[in-house]
């Protein structure tokens, strides 16, 4: 993690220094990132980098953590504008928020290069399986799920992990180009509706 030097940096030093460090990160095979190429590009003093970090996997896993902790920004702010609504209608309206978000961020492409990578710095798949799930609980405790009062509580679980996983297949779709965002947007909205019938007619 980050020294305590680093944190009580201004906020738009560590962003200049994340945003740098993610170029290189992403234009570069991670075991030939060097030290010197970070401090380059962020235009600090070798020596401010080890004040700031341990090493170079340290940086990285920052990167990693702040990457997922944005994205949970992003999703905890969605749900607090909503609070109440249908888990149905929430996840039609989250999947333009969450397309939105990825396709104005380096989300997708830092994702793709931490997993190229984990193998490395033995990022752990942990990280991202407990922000699903806190994401799950947070969902679940703000949003309305009364239509759903029939399944229990793991039913409700693999309703919404599985609304989830079709929504971020289609957005990875769109973002492949491999089809349109209204075609998407379409489909998922078929799936979704599809599924709240079954769950609601549901009786055990």
């Amino acid at each position: 993690m980050p020294t305590k030097t680093y944190k009580n940096l201004p906020y738009t030093k560590q962003s200049r220094i994340e945003t740098a460090a993610k170029k290189v990160f992403l234009n570069n095979p991670y075991n030939r990132v060097t030290v010197s190429d970070i401090v380059k590009a962020a235009a600090i003093p070798r020596g401010s980098f080890y004040q700031y970090f341990h090493d170079l996997d340290d940086l990285y896993h920052h990167l990693f953590l702040k990457m997922f902790d944005d994205f949970a920004n992003h999703s905890a702010a969605l749900l607090a504008k909503h609070e109440g609504a249908s888990i149905f209608d929430f996840m039609i309206i989250n999947f333009t928020a969450d397309y939105t978000f990825l396709v104005n961020s380096d989300y997708v492409q830092l994702l793709k290069k931490f997993h190229e990578n984990r193998d490395y710095i033995g990022v752990s798949v942990s990280v991202m399986e407990k922000h699903r799930s806190d994401m799950l609980s947070a969902m679940k405790s703000k949003l309305d799920t009364d239509s759903l009062k029939q399944l229990s509580r793991e039913e409700i679980d693999k309703i919404i992990k599985l609304i989830s996983h079709l929504k971020f297949n289609f957005i990875h779709k769109i973002i492949a180009e491999s089809v349109s965002y209204d075609t998407a947007l379409a489909d998922y909205r078929f799936y979704v509706d599809l599924i709240q019938k079954g769950a609601e007619q549901h009786h055990g």
